[in-house]
């Protein structure tokens, strides 16, 4: 079934989330309706093809952004909505309405940060291992588009190295209190520069909204900005545009805006060097 046929069979008027301009679009797969693994792999092509590309005579196609994003070490764009019909008119009305739905969902998921995630973190904060917590991403972007399938990004600074089992399992086990799913991305550092992120599901609870929790050691990053900075080795794109916006919620000794300072000076066309 093609792309045409999907939508005289599913409705004239179809909008998808987080297409990906490269790999598999397991978001985007996961939101057509369709059974078969194959076709949904070839519609989500398609899909991919027509928001990046090129768009077919007699199908319609608005889109929100084209961001920056990455995977498997890759860095390239992301769409946050895209809405694809069969009908000009049609395409261009729901179109609006769906970014009139995601600055409902901005500010929903915001409140949420404020009501419940805050005083999660303000209790984080009397622990002595985490020295700051910062909100970045999609919701603090005005140049972005949140959906029901944006999560919130909390950053925590740590004060103790990425390769301490001890005190990461201490933290763990904090995080793993929190009221909703959490996503666990812990960044492990390395001599020479070198870091990556362990990505994981770490609590899945029943909750209408999602925490990624990034995991930073500043003591590891300080020393990583130093050789990158001996180096002149930039942050990707997609960092620099993530961090653009971000926002301290809580920090001590003024960790989390240093941290900011630091880490925006890596970013491409920065001065800093």
């Amino acid at each position: 079934m093609n792309l045409k046929e999907y939508l005289e069979n599913f409705g004239k008027i179809q909008t998808f989330y987080g297409v990906e301009e490269k790999f598999d679009n397991k978001l985007v797969k996961f939101q057509i309706k369709l059974k078969n693994k194959i076709e949904k792999e070839n519609l989500a092509k398609e899909i991919q093809q027509l928001v990046f590309k090129k768009v077919p005579k007699n199908l319609y196609v608005c889109v929100s952004d084209k961001s920056w994003y990455t995977n498997q070490g890759k860095e390239y764009k992301i769409s946050s909505i895209a809405t694809i019909s069969l009908d000009k008119g049609l395409v261009e009305k729901e179109f609006k309405n769906e970014l009139k739905k995601s600055e409902r969902v901005r500010k929903e998921k915001l409140r949420y940060l404020e009501e419940k995630i805050k005083p999660f973190l303000k209790n984080l904060m009397q622990s002595k291992l985490v020295w700051g917590c910062i909100v970045r991403g999609d919701l603090l972007d005005p140049n972005r588009f949140p959906h029901r399938f944006s999560d919130i990004d909390i950053v925590i600074l740590t004060n103790f190295k990425s390769d301490d089992m001890k005190n990461k399992k201490i933290l763990i086990d904090m995080l793993k209190s929190s009221l909703c799913t959490i996503i666990l991305e812990y960044y492990n550092f390395y001599s020479g520069g070198k870091f990556y992120g362990e990505r994981k599901l770490l609590v899945k609870k029943k909750s209408k909204h999602e925490i990624g929790f990034s995991v930073i050691s500043m003591l590891d990053f300080e020393n990583l900005h130093k050789i990158w900075k001996e180096k002149k080795r930039y942050i990707r794109k997609y960092d620099a545009q993530n961090f653009s916006n971000a926002r301290i919620l809580f920090e001590k000794r003024g960790t989390a805006k240093k941290f900011l300072k630091l880490f925006l000076s890596l970013a491409p066309g920065h001065n800093a060097f």
